[in-house]
């Protein structure tokens, strides 16, 4: 096993909502959602105590398991948890509250990779990325206002400044949570471990039988490479020439003046 590291975007790692779990025969990078309200879990933003109680559950899993039993173990792992604070029945309804976390797992025993949500995974040399429709259509949306202000006279340090384009989306940041794990069948709704049912059609699983490395990743790294100093790198320089992340790295959200990355990030390299 190489380099493996989980970096936050500002200067605080308590506050990073990425995480690496290894065991002997589960290997797996966590990207805790990012908080669109300020309600804290047991101290912890919500996208970092979902991170944390995701590695509980992974370790008392059984690699045996196949990926729908053990989403199963981990959906219930936090719904037990919600039960126990008293606000299971609220996040239930208020879905914006649940703390909520993608992951891309590694199983040894059964030589497949488990992606549930935006995590990435690389075997060998070729990439497997799950994104979600939902995030394409924010991101156009945000990219395309950004460009309007620019247009008007706006600097792009005014705008790095100040995300009015983040500020623009957020109502439907907010509201995107309505589709998170729904059943209704639209083509937006999106998997995320949340405590709740996991629409099982989206959660991807590859055969990795046979692989020489396998890279785990967060979508902190928006492109993946062999190593994490080529990973990270790739990254910087993508930040260096587009700040705003509205042409090279398009996303919801860009990066922060003091901070040194657009997102938490998590990186984990294996030989099988």
């Amino acid at each position: 096993m190489s380099k493996n590291s989980s970096k936050e975007k500002n200067q605080d790692p308590q506050l990073c909502e990425d995480g690496i779990f290894k065991s002997k025969d589960l290997i797996a990078v966590i990207d805790g959602a990012t908080a669109k309200t300020p309600i804290l879990y047991d101290g912890m933003l919500p996208g970092k105590a979902a991170t944390e109680k995701v590695k509980e559950a992974l370790q008392q899993l059984n690699p045996s398991l196949d990926v729908y039993e053990a989403v199963d173990r981990i959906t219930q792992h936090l719904a037990e948890w919600y039960r126990k604070r008293g606000c299971y029945q609220h996040l239930k309804e208020v879905p914006a509250e649940r703390p909520s976390a993608s992951v891309v797992i590694y199983n040894r025993v059964r030589k497949e990779i488990w992606q549930v949500g935006d995590c990435a995974a690389m075997i060998d040399n070729v990439c497997f990325y799950n994104r979600k429709l939902i995030d394409d259509i924010t991101t156009q949306a945000r990219c395309l206002f950004l460009q309007m202000q620019l247009e008007l006279g706006k600097t792009a340090e005014e705008l790095s400044a100040c995300d009015s384009g983040r500020e623009f989306i957020m109502p439907l940041l907010k509201n995107q949570s309505l589709l998170q794990n729904n059943l209704g069948g639209s083509e937006y709704a999106w998997e995320v471990l949340d405590g709740f049912p996991v629409l099982k059609k989206r959660i991807k699983i590859i055969d990795a039988s046979g692989a020489k490395s396998v890279v785990l990743a967060s979508d902190g790294y928006p492109k993946l490479f062999q190593t994490l100093e080529e990973s990270e790198a790739y990254l910087q320089n993508a930040l260096a020439d587009d700040p705003l992340c509205m042409n090279i790295n398009k996303g919801t959200k860009g990066l922060t003046k003091g901070n040194n990355s657009f997102d938490d990030r998590a990186y984990i390299r294996i030989e099988p």
